[in-house]
Formats: structure tokens, C-alpha cells, sequence
């Protein structure tokens, strides 16, 4: 039986110490895990499986979610290493064909609702009461950091860091262990009693290991630390780390400083950072829309194959393959250009906006707006995904998403991406870009060779996650020294 503190002589530092460095071998070597989740009903239950209407269902959906054991900061490390899981709900009732405590029924049913309300936002607000309830995002994606340990696998620092420092913690000291619980085996004690030093040694042996997320964190000063929205994020730091399992491992190996310690990265050079602006936020899609369709032109005319490879690409996240169908359609090419055209010598300024009709002909072209013929019926247009998983992987959660551009080392030419630029915005004013090459992260979140970082001064101020190449020109290969940042530690 494990009962969190009360298990652990918190007296008596040595003994508490080697018991909770051997929790996740406990954890992963017992024969079965029963997880007690005393407060879902089996009415919670029914109301998630088989509600007539949406609210009935939605209410299944938060009932299994506002579940206490998802608040604990033991909770990750004990499903993520557990073999032979199952769990009991009120009146000791166990479920036997429940194997995940319920993370993809919920998070299915989560999906289903999406699709009939047709906006993530309208569900999170008028049904689901995010604020007051909490709702399948909120308890981050510990399905996906389960899987990656049955694999034998490492998780990443980000990913599990996320995963823990939002969950009750009574000590700092029980963070990291159970962080250590989930990172690797290097440590069975913490390194050091000095918990920012703890930090930055954990995050060295990960860059160590080949594990990039440390430098693709967002630092927890800044602006928006505490807005309203980071604050709905209950037990998931999406704000800091929200990029998914690791899908490509970097190119390069990382060196370190032998004096200073600091991080040597072989990257990929972008070039420097000339144009920010602040990217377009959750909203009227049209008036969204144009803004971004205002920006490009404006820095990069009406040329409709670089239109549609910055908007499309870098701005809108749309597959290389889906770009190509754009492009290679002669009808829907031709349509691009003309409407660029007018948009274009319509030389309208930023509070001034086109007939309507203009930009939602652009967008369905583009298919931001609407979804191509060929997907399943049951996925929403682009635009969502932008203003939601989209924007929060660009910071937008902490006021830091922007449309920036930079010109070309070798061609001269200027391209526009989009970042999340951490501090101010002058801090990325002058700033090189540069790409992590090989390193990706989820598709939803990350595009092939997308992945870089902004840096200035030695410091890492933004990240780049769609940043795919703009032009043909071969990589400009460069060694770049950065600190490290020191990330928002749990209360």
C-alpha cells in the first residue's frame, strides 16, 4: 500500500531518500497496480458512455478527469512504470477491461464532442466550464510517456517535466524525484541539495543522451507566467513543453565547454531575425486569416509558390504533400494568383480589410478554411488547429506567439516563420535563427526539419517548430554555444 507522504518517514531525510529513490523500481517490477480513483462513479461512467446529449456526455468526460488521483505529483511515474494496471472506482467496484484509468475513452469521447461542436474553445467554455472543471488536455499525455518506457525508451526531460510540475507537491525534493522516476537511470539520489543545480545537471545528461527538449523549453520568467490561461492548465504545463514524444533524434551530437560547462550545438543557420509581429490570435477566423495574408504579401509580393509555401507551410502547418496538390493544380493556381494579385494592389494597411469574400476564397483554396475532399469527414479545417494545439506550442498561452521573418545567409532571399519568442520582443530583433537538424518531435506539433531554436547573445530566446527549409540553398553548418534556461519549478 502506498500512501504518498504518509508512506515516507518525512523525519528521517536518509530513509526517506532511499525510499523514494526506489518507488519506480517498486512500481515497475510489482507483479499488478490497482489505482484506487475512489470519486468516479459508476453514474460518471455511464454518463461518458452512453448520454444521450452532448452535456450529459461532456459531464462523463470531466467526472472521470476532475478524479483526485490525477492531481498528485507520484500519479505519472506510478502509470508510466506500472505493469499489469487496473482500477477500482467508488464502492470498490474494479474495472477489469480497464487498463489506461481511462485516458482513451475519455480522451476519444473528448474528440467526438470536438467534432459535433465544431470549435475546441466554444466545448472548453459553454460545455465542458474549463476553469471549473477539468477537461482530457489538462491531464497532459500519459498514455504516450507510458508507451515510450514499454519501449525501452528514454523520456524526455520536457515531456516528463510537463507531465509533473503543475501536479501537488508538498516539497520541491519529491518533484524530482519522482522526475527521476521517469527520466532515466543515472541517479538513484538527487545529485545536488541545490534544486536549480539539480536542474541543470538533470538537463545536461539529457542533451547528453541525445534528449534536445531542455533547450526548446519556455524559461519561466517572462510575460504572461500567470495569465488566465496558464492557469487553466491545471496539471499539464502545455505553456512549457507541449511538443509530444520525440520522432527523429538529432543529427548532431551535443558538446559541452570544458570551463563554463555550456552546451556546443551544431546548427543549421536560418539567418538573422529582421520582422516581427505579433502573430494573429484566437479569434474571427476571417480577420485572422487575413492578417496573415496582409504579412506575407507585404514581405514577400504575390508570387503564389512562395505564398503558398509560407502561409501554407511555415505559417499554416499543412503537410508538404498537401502543398504539392496546391500547387500542381493549374485551376487552383490560377485562381491564387488572380486573388493575390488584387489583394495585393489593393495596398490596404494593417486595420484596413479586403471584401470578405476575398479572403475566405483564398482560404478554401488554400484549404485553411475548409478540409480537403479526401479527409475523413470528421477532421476540422486547419485554421482550428492553428488557434489551438497550434498556437499553444507557439506560446500563445504566455502572450508569446509571433510572425517573424529572416533573410537567407547564402541567397539573400527573405522567408517568414513562425516562433515563440519567450522575453520581449526586441530580444528576438537582430537574433539568428538556427535549425536542430534531423530533430522532430509529433507531427501535430513539429515539421520535418522545422525544429530550431532563436538565439542572441549566447542566450536562447525563441523556438522554431515548423521552420521547414524556404529555399534550396545547402545548410549553412554552424557551432553555437547558448545557456541554459531555468524553467517555472513547482510550488
Amino acid at each position: 500500500m502506498w500512501y504518498d507522504s504518509l508512506s515516507v518517514p518525512q523525519w528521517h531525510d536518509p530513509l526517506e531518500r532511499k525510499i523514494l529513490s526506489l518507488i519506480p523500481k517498486i512500481f515497475q517490477h510489482a507483479r499488478f497496480t490497482l489505482v484506487l480513483m475512489e470519486d468516479v462513479t459508476a453514474d460518471v461512467l455511464s454518463r461518458l458512455r452512453y448520454g444521450k446529449s452532448l452535456e450529459e456526455r461532456v459531464s462523463g468526460i470531466t467526472g472521470v478527469c476532475n478524479a483526485k488521483w490525477f492531481s498528485r505529483v507520484w500519479t505519472m511515474m506510478e502509470f508510466v512504470r506500472a505493469n499489469h494496471l487496473r482500477v477500482m472506482i467508488h464502492d470498490y467496484h474494479i474495472q477489469p477491461e480497464v487498463e489506461d484509468v481511462f485516458v482513451q475513452e475519455i480522451r476519444q469521447a473528448w474528440k467526438r464532442a470536438v467534432h459535433e461542436v465544431g470549435d475546441v474553445h466554444t466545448l472548453e467554455k459553454d460545455y465542458a466550464k474549463l476553469g471549473e472543471n477539468i477537461v482530457p488536455w489538462n491531464l497532459g499525455t500519459p498514455e504516450e510517456a507510458r508507451k515510450i518506457i514499454k519501449e525501452g525508451k528514454r523520456l524526455d526531460f520536457g515531456m516528463a517535466f510537463s507531465l509533473l510540475c503543475r501536479r501537488g507537491c508538498h516539497f520541491q525534493r519529491n518533484f524530482f524525484y519522482a522526475l527521476l522516476g521517469l527520466i532515466g537511470p543515472e541517479f538513484s539520489e538527487l545529485p545536488s541539495d541545490n534544486l536549480e543545480e539539480t536542474s541543470r545537471i538533470l538537463q545536461r545528461t539529457c542533451l547528453e543522451n541525445g534528449d534536445m527538449s531542455p533547450l526548446l523549453m519556455t524559461p519561466g520568467d517572462g510575460p504572461g507566467a500567470d495569465s488566465p490561461m496558464v492557469k487553466r492548465q491545471r496539471y499539464f504545463d502545455a505553456a512549457t513543453f507541449n511538443l509530444g514524444p520525440r520522432t527523429k533524434d538529432p543529427s548532431h551530437a551535443v558538446r559541452f565547454e570544458s570551463v563554463s560547462g555550456r552546451p556546443q550545438l551544431t546548427l543549421s543557420k536560418i539567418g538573422e531575425v529582421f520582422w516581427t509581429e505579433r502573430a494573429p490570435r484566437q479569434g474571427p477566423n476571417l480577420e485572422g486569416l487575413w492578417m496573415h495574408i496582409y504579412h506575407a504579401l507585404n514581405l514577400i509580393g504575390p508570387n503564389v509558390e512562395e505564398f503558398v509555401k509560407a502561409i501554407g507551410g511555415r505559417w499554416f502547418h499543412l503537410p508538404e504533400s498537401l502543398l504539392e496538390v496546391i500547387l500542381h493544380d493549374e485551376e487552383r493556381r490560377h485562381k491564387l494568383d488572380k486573388l493575390l494579385t488584387t489583394c495585393y494592389n489593393l495596398g490596404l494597411k494593417g486595420h484596413e480589410r479586403p471584401p470578405p469574400e476575398l479572403t475566405t476564397e483564398i482560404g478554401n483554396l488554400m484549404y485553411i478554411l475548409q478540409t480537403p475532399p479526401w479527409v475523413e469527414a470528421h477532421i476540422l479545417p486547419q485554421i482550428h488547429h492553428v488557434y489551438a494545439l497550434g498556437g499553444t506550442v507557439h506560446g500563445d498561452m504566455r502572450y508569446q506567439g509571433w510572425l517573424i521573418a529572416a533573410q537567407c545567409p547564402t541567397c539573400s532571399r527573405n522567408f517568414v516563420y513562425r516562433a515563440a519568442i519567450y522575453n520581449q520582443r526586441s530580444e528576438a530583433f537582430g537574433a539568428i535563427a538556427y535549425r536542430i537538424p534531423g530533430l522532430r518531435y509529433s507531427k501535430y506539433t513539429t515539421s520535418p526539419e522545422g525544429v530550431g531554436i532563436l538565439v542572441k547573445e549566447g542566450r536562447i530566446v525563441g523556438r522554431l517548430l515548423w521552420a521547414t527549409p524556404a529555399c534550396a540553398c545547402p545548410p549553412v553548418i554552424e557551432t553555437v554555444t547558448v545557456s541554459l534556461n531555468m524553467f517555472a519549478m513547482p510550488l
